[in-house]
């Protein structure tokens, strides 16, 4: 049993340890709040961009849109990863890595592979498996600008040839003690029915302008939409994970406290053992 000195250290540091956590907890919480105001605007423009994609096939053999079709002569991937720039929120992070191990080994050696990375741990994950990462930029100071940087990147390689897919992964926020680790298709642009599902579409002006400005935005929005869910599902997992660690700290500072108290009163009844054993010892001698 470790000695009343080592316990108290012990239960010093770990209620130490809570402050932060709980400070941690409240940071996380105020987050979340201020991000989920953006959630309904984000789905509206979510669910607009689908709505014009499946409105979109019947047209498509018409104005064949490089953006709506693949590159087989290429032989690169492109996946884009969404993580956060810390830890300390639970398996957020290291659920992304392992979407993309089983996506880079479903691949296997037919593609190459090359990564941009949104978020420092993503970064840090890729260096350390040796993956080629292609762009980087924090997961805290990815805004408007940047994003549209990137899309505009991805969107003129692609139609230059150079990659034939483009994928993202990223957790999607379903609630504060759910979240889901997605993999989809970023390019090219698929919607969720084919061509014969559709109707043909008329649009003013011609069809092939219309069909570019909605890739463009298309491309833009899938990527703001996945860093949007995966801000949010950090602020969550690190809610839930500060909370969870705040509790175990709790029974550790019973534990401990218990084990503290048993070697006080183990103390206090040697001493009552030595003061009686001397006062009979007195009492013989005399």
């Amino acid at each position: 049993m470790a000695n009343s000195r080592e316990l108290r250290q012990k239960v010093s540091s770990l209620r130490g340890m809570q402050k932060v956590m709980r400070a941690m907890n409240m940071i996380a919480t105020i987050k979340l709040r201020k991000l989920s105001s953006l959630q309904a605007p984000l789905a509206f423009f979510e669910n607009t961009v689908n709505s014009i994609l499946n409105s979109m096939p019947g047209t498509l053999s018409s104005a064949n849109h490089p953006l709506f079709h693949g590159n087989p002569q290429a032989r690169k991937t492109h996946i884009v990863i969404f993580t956060a720039d810390k830890g300390l929120c639970g398996s957020h992070n290291s659920s992304v890595h392992r979407a993309l191990d089983g996506y880079i080994a479903a691949q296997g050696n037919a593609k190459e592979i090359e990564i941009t990375c949104i978020g420092g741990k993503g970064k840090n994950f890729c260096r350390r498996k040796g993956y080629n990462v292609f762009f980087h930029m924090d997961a805290g100071s990815s805004g408007t600008k940047q994003l549209q940087g990137l899309s505009s990147l991805i969107g003129e390689r692609f139609l230059k040839g150079e990659i034939e897919h483009a994928a993202l992964i990223y957790n999607k926020y379903i609630s504060v003690i759910h979240q889901q680790t997605l993999t989809v298709r970023l390019l090219p642009l698929v919607s969720g029915r084919k061509d014969t599902d559709a109707a043909v579409a008329y649009t003013e002006p011609e069809f092939t302008f219309f069909a570019d400005a909605a890739a463009k935005l298309a491309l833009y929005y899938r990527l703001q939409i996945a860093l949007y869910n995966s801000r949010l599902s950090e602020q969550a997992s690190r809610m839930t994970a500060m909370e969870n660690a705040t509790t175990n700290a709790d029974d550790l500072i019973s534990r401990y406290s218990a084990l503290l108290n048993r070697a006080r009163q183990s103390v206090i009844t040697n001493e009552i053992i030595e003061v009686v054993s001397g006062k009979e010892a007195m009492k013989g001698k005399g």
